[in-house]
């Protein structure tokens, strides 16, 4: 049903497993993804917008060359999955557990990976400006190339 599909909209999807799935090229707007298991599915060159994914299982998927807009995944466990050549914009990442991932080549514009996990993730080459890593755990990450004087990563503080 999914796969023949051209434009997946206005479906509530969550809790499924989706595995083994090929959604590439596909427009996939306001639907709730929510609490679901996507497993080797690939997005590659999909356009998603207004999408909920949060509190997901993301695990070796591909979304290389997407257009993400103002998609939520939020609380999402995120494990060997490629966002390569992507624009992701305005895009909720906060609370994540992100392991083994690419978001390579990227632009991020107004994402926010607030209290996140992030290890051994990719962000080489990346537009970086007015993404937000505040409270993030940050190790082995590769930010070369990106613009990082744009992003926010620490809270500044406060007296009282």
């Amino acid at each position: 049903m999914l796969s023949g599909s051209e434009v997946i909209s206005e479906l509530n999807l969550s809790s499924l497993v989706l595995k083994d799935l090929d959604l590439s090229g596909k427009r996939i707007e306001r639907c709730i993804l929510s609490q679901t298991d996507l497993r080797s599915v690939d997005f590659s060159g999909s356009r998603i917008r207004l999408v909920y994914l949060d509190f997901s299982v993301l695990a070796n998927c591909c979304f290389r060359n997407v257009k993400l807009y103002n998609t939520i995944f939020a609380g999402s466990s995120i494990e060997n999955c490629d966002f390569s050549g992507s624009d992701i914009l305005r895009c909720n990442f906060c609370g994540i557990q992100c392991r083994e991932t690419l978001f390579d080549e990227s632009d991020l514009y107004a994402s926010r990976f607030i209290a996140s996990s992030l290890n051994r993730v990719g962000f080489k080459d990346c537009n970086l400006k007015q993404v937000r890593f505040e409270q993030a755990q940050i190790s082995e990450a590769d930010f070369s190339y990106s613009n990082t004087e744009d992003a926010f990563f620490e809270t500044k503080a406060y007296k009282m």
